[in-house]
């Protein structure tokens, strides 16, 4: 008699995780499944980007009681950490970090008799924590750009192990005095956009904010095949804009990974005027390898949305664009 072979579902798991900044206590939600009881609604919209003041995520929770309600607010539950991914039985979690950062504001919809909506505005950390810490100081030139930078970070109240500096700054001097005014974040842009550097602020790698130029070697790559990631969106495409993909959340990923794609599966046709008459193979790597920067989040535990909508750059073109040193202040 032939072997029966039990097929195994992956169920969807989101999961979010909210801490209390008055009493170091944990509300989670998501996880009634461990217990063998059914969760609650949740929905997870939102974008992750090469910015240190673009990332916003909004967590919709159905049907939470009014004593749950009161205590997010009242506990001041201002940290969040959102997981998704996919368990094969009722034991094991499969969920990954896809986003770590603030609460902005907790609101509570009402809809029909029979439910309400608790809505959670979220922000990286740099926007919810240091957002309003204003800065009015100016930096003496000689000085290297990885000690400016620190020292800036540590005036807004960003401590030395919640930053990621590149080393390369060190061998990099100011030649001519810099002046820090207004917000933390808006400086922290227009100092890389000015000297072509990347700020990353998406704490599922740990720092709250990250600064690198387009030449730091330790990036994180990740290698995308049918066998680790299952493309829910078609085949990625590419024009002009960049590398198009869409992917079940099985990985954490962030603004500024690299992914490996095999070129061959990319479509790069297109029924667009303006884009048929570019060369869009210009657009792509010659090794696979493209650069996230951008990070579309549509998730439901229930319904028909989970997928991440990732756009990158080839990383070739990337360290072309980043690369012109024209303006730059240091040396």
């Amino acid at each position: 008699m032939a072997e029966k072979i039990k097929a195994r579902a992956w169920m969807r798991e989101l999961e979010i995780i909210l801490t209390s900044t008055k009493y170091q206590k944990k509300m989670v939600f998501g996880t009634n499944w461990k217990k063998g009881k059914p969760d609650l609604n949740i929905s997870v919209t939102g974008t992750k980007y090469l910015s240190s003041l673009k990332d916003r995520m909004t967590v919709t929770i159905t049907n939470l009681t009014y004593r749950e309600i009161t205590e997010l607010i009242s506990g001041q539950f201002y940290n969040i950490e959102i997981k998704a991914g996919y368990r094969k039985d009722y034991q094991t979690s499969g969920a990954h970090t896809i986003f770590k950062g603030g609460v902005l504001y907790i609101s509570n919809v009402l809809g029909d008799r029979k439910s309400n909506d608790v809505v959670i505005l979220c922000a990286s950390e740099m926007v919810a924590k240091y957002g309003q810490n204003r800065l009015n100081l100016s930096l003496n030139s000689g000085i290297n750009m990885y000690s400016a930078i620190s020292f800036i970070l540590a005036r807004a109240g960003i401590s030395s192990n919640k930053a990621y500096i590149d080393e390369d700054f060190k061998s990099r001097i100011l030649k001519e005095n810099e002046i820090a005014n207004g917000k933390v974040g808006s400086w922290l842009d227009t100092l890389c956009n000015t000297n072509n550097f990347v700020v990353n602020t998406d704490g599922i790698l740990g720092s709250d904010v990250a600064i690198w130029s387009p030449y730091r070697r330790d990036i994180r790559k990740i290698k995308l095949t049918n066998s680790t990631i299952i493309l829910t969106g078609g085949y990625p495409s590419l024009d002009s804009d960049g590398l198009k993909i869409s992917l079940m959340p099985t990985f954490g990923f962030a603004p500024g990974d690299t992914i490996e794609v095999d070129n061959s599966i990319i479509d790069i046709g297109t029924r667009d005027e303006s884009e048929a008459l570019k060369n869009i193979a210009q657009f792509m790597d010659r090794d696979g390898n493209y650069i996230i920067y951008q990070i579309d989040v549509n998730l439901e535990n229930r319904g028909s949305n989970f997928s991440y909508n990732l756009e990158c750059k080839a990383k070739s073109l990337w360290s072309n664009i980043l690369g012109g040193l024209n303006n730059v202040k240091w040396c």
